[in-house]
């Protein structure tokens, strides 16, 4: 395991274990993945960096909500020197918004967004629960099942190519794949 995949890990457990996770549950008679996509959806903003001087687009990457309190995660070098921010969420609303804080050794940046959301509680998820852990790869994230260890793999992204001036960038979620665990032991994507 590298540095960087094992700073990744560090910092997606932590997140999970300060009860900066989100949970999300199957839904009774959806399948599996149209489920976990529909209630990822509200927790994934994208998010558009604003040169200083010109406000012209300069950066873009995918945000996760990652705490009842609202706080925004994204990578630092996408947040980082930008004049301002948008975080555009599913519905397609944007929002200005300011940095709070960067990371700089994980290369992430936290941004409080007020939202409302269930919090999570460490040890009180029930089977079928999903947790979430950032990919070392930007744009993808994938969801894990508390019991059963089944993962389910997304993409998360905006537009290929920065907008043309006065467009604004476009969410994206696709789902990539889903896997079941070997042996009885929980499957993360990429393994």
């Amino acid at each position: 395991m590298t540095r960087r995949s094992r700073e990744v890990a560090t910092l997606a457990m932590l997140l999970v274990i300060a009860g900066g996770g989100i949970w999300l549950t199957r839904a009774g008679a959806q399948p599996l993945s149209l489920s976990v996509v529909e209630r990822l959806r509200a927790a994934t903003v994208f998010i558009g960096a604003y040169d200083p001087r010109s406000d012209r687009l300069r950066a873009s990457g995918s945000g996760f909500v990652v705490s009842p309190g609202g706080d925004i995660v994204t990578a630092r070098h996408v947040a980082e020197g930008a004049g301002r921010l948008r975080v555009f969420l599913h519905s397609g609303q944007p929002d200005e918004q300011r940095l709070d804080a960067t990371i700089t050794r994980l290369d992430r940046a936290i941004r409080r967004y007020p939202l409302p959301f269930e919090a999570f509680e460490v040890g009180a998820t029930p089977d079928g629960t999903y947790l979430f852990a950032a990919s070392e790869q930007r744009d993808r994230v994938a969801l894990i099942e508390r019991s059963t260890g089944r993962t389910v793999e997304l993409r998360l992204g905006g537009p290929p190519a920065p907008p043309a001036r006065g467009q604004e960038p476009t969410p994206a979620l696709e789902l990539l794949q889903q896997s079941t665990p070997r042996r009885g032991k929980p499957a993360v994507a990429g393994e």
